[in-house]
């Protein structure tokens, strides 16, 4: 009967005020069981758009290439939109939608769920819709060698095509451990190989393809008859190494030279069953630059078991460290451990992404970060915090920190146990000029401590889906005289800060709540 009531009452509206009708649309039962449905429905569509994404993403990673920062964005923001709704559909079915000992339906409750729902599939829509905009997810690192990009002196007569397919057809051959390539000098055997290596690259049968030819007088002595890839040729002059926790066993049972892994920068490690980062395995690569460390078990990954100190000067020469998928990592190091202070003098980069269960990134310790320009965690959903203040205090050269889709961080800095309760001190980021702080659900504030927050330099702070942070710090703050601040949900709502952030962020906060009062569109972004 109520819904007879109901449509007549929509229909007699209609006709007196259009403007009216529209908001009571979302009383009709069918509007409202729409309204569910579509969400559902895109839910389940961005899952798939995400996971297409995700797949790209790790496929370019793999390759050891830098993932387009949009892209990032985009992928955290899918998580907690998509968590979001799967959340409002949860609480929608257990919901009480009836009245009156269950005798009529709440009329003010379907309103304000069917309200909802339809603003929440307009963000999936939207949000799905954002994906056709990557034609590319990464870029390229290191340029690709010149020979790799092209071999104009080579013809494909019919005898190369047949070697060629018979070079292809022994890579795949899990008995063949070296492919030779023989004849007198001057036939095409190089640039024979090189093509194969130019077309493997294309086709993508292999992310990585290092050339080394020897030729009669080399210092080896390796005669010209002997196969063109030569190991002890080849090895020295790598740049980049992708291992498995079986290569490592491998690697820290065989006695290599010294020389072998000469030239080696980039250190890749995968899928290791080890409850920490061997640490002996640095000792084989003497101008390492680059680690990164993906999809292991480790639940710390520089232990004082695993002899720090002892390997702490081959640490030092790290400039970039990235930790990616670890869901046992829950510290660097141990909280009460002591390291040397050296072991990251160098370091520049450090970024932790899909780390589930890490509870923060920079522990307490007598580290310095000096160094340290970069500074990332993305969608760490145990993450409470980043760093102390004493590691703060070492942060001279900071340039960038952004944290996104961290939902269990309160504060981005916390107080150091060690420090004096009521005594005022200063924290000096001089460089720092770019800060993001994106869908972070449970964010108060910047620092809760009594600090003297000094950011001369800082050009751009994005404060977008942090609806807890009514204030950045509680301390004295000094900024520019002017400042972007881009807030709210999505990035494209700029304000300027008169040299008075605290005030702007509690301005926005202030208007946020409004905005939720008045069951603004924005408000179901949080």
């Amino acid at each position: 009967m109520l819904e007879i009531i109901v449509t007549l009452v929509l229909e007699l509206v209609k006709c007196l005020a259009p403007p009216t009708e529209r908001q009571l649309v979302y009383l009709r039962k069918r509007n409202y069981n729409a309204n569910l449905e579509n969400l559902k429905t895109e839910m389940e569509k961005l899952k798939v758009e995400r996971t297409s994404i995700q797949r790209r993403v790790s496929e370019a990673k793999e390759k050891g290439e830098e993932i387009e920062e949009k892209v990032e964005k985009w992928l955290v923001s899918a998580d907690s939109i998509i968590d979001r709704a799967a959340k409002f559909i949860e609480d929608e079915e257990s919901t009480n939608k009836c009245c009156l000992k269950g005798l009529c339906p709440n009329l003010k409750t379907r309103y304000q769920l069917s309200k909802k729902a339809e603003t929440e599939v307009k963000v999936l829509v939207e949000h799905g819709e954002e994906v056709k905009k990557f034609d590319i997810v990464s870029h390229r690192n290191i340029p690709e060698e010149i020979w790799l990009k092209s071999n104009k002196g080579y013809e494909a007569f019919e005898s190369r095509v047949s070697t060629l397919k018979s070079i292809q057809n022994a890579l795949t051959d899990v008995n063949v451990s070296i492919i030779g390539v023989y004849g007198m000098g001057g036939i095409g055997k190089t640039t024979l190989v090189k093509e194969f290596a130019r077309q493997a690259r294309e086709k993508k049968l292999f992310d990585r393809v290092v050339f080394s030819e020897n030729d009669e007088n080399d210092q080896f002595g390796v005669p010209a008859q002997q196969p063109l890839f030569s190991f002890k040729k080849i090895l020295p002059n790598l740049e980049g190494l992708a291992l498995s926790g079986k290569d490592i066993t491998m690697i820290l049972q065989d006695d290599f030279p010294q020389h072998l892994f000469g030239s080696l920068k980039r250190l890749r490690v995968g899928d290791d069953d080890l409850a920490c980062f061997p640490l002996g395995l640095l000792e084989k690569f003497h101008n390492l630059e680059f680690l990164f460390l993906s999809d292991c078990s480790y639940e710390v990954v520089f232990s004082n078991e695993g002899y720090l100190e002892t390997h702490a000067r081959k640490l030092a020469l790290i400039k970039r460290l990235d930790l990616t998928r670890l869901n046992h990592l829950q510290q660097l190091w141990k909280h009460d451990s002591k390291q040397p202070d050296f072991i990251f003098q160098h370091l520049e980069i450090l970024r932790a992404y899909h780390c589930q269960n890490l509870l923060s990134l920079l522990p307490s310790s007598s580290v310095s970060f000096r160094n340290l320009t970069r500074l990332q965690a993305f969608a760490c959903k145990k993450l409470m915090n980043l760093l102390i203040s004493s590691t703060a205090k070492t942060l001279d050269r900071l340039v960038s920190l952004r944290v996104f889709g961290c939902p269990a961080m309160t504060e981005i800095i916390i107080s150091d146990e060690d420090e004096t309760a009521n005594l005022k001190e200063e924290i000096v980021f001089s460089k720092l000029s770019a800060l993001s702080l994106f869908d972070l659900d449970s964010l108060t504030s910047f620092s809760s401590g009594n600090y003297a927050f000094k950011l001369p330099s800082l050009q751009d702070l994005w404060v977008i889906g942090c609806p807890k942070m009514k204030i950045f710090t509680k301390g004295e703050l000094s900024t520019p005289l002017r400042l972007n601040v881009w807030y709210g949900m999505s990035d494209d709502k700029l304000r300027w800060s008169n040299n008075d952030l605290n005030t702007i962020i509690q301005q926005l906060h202030q208007e946020k709540v409004r905005l939720l009062e008045g069951s603004s569109p924005y408000s179901s972004q949080y």
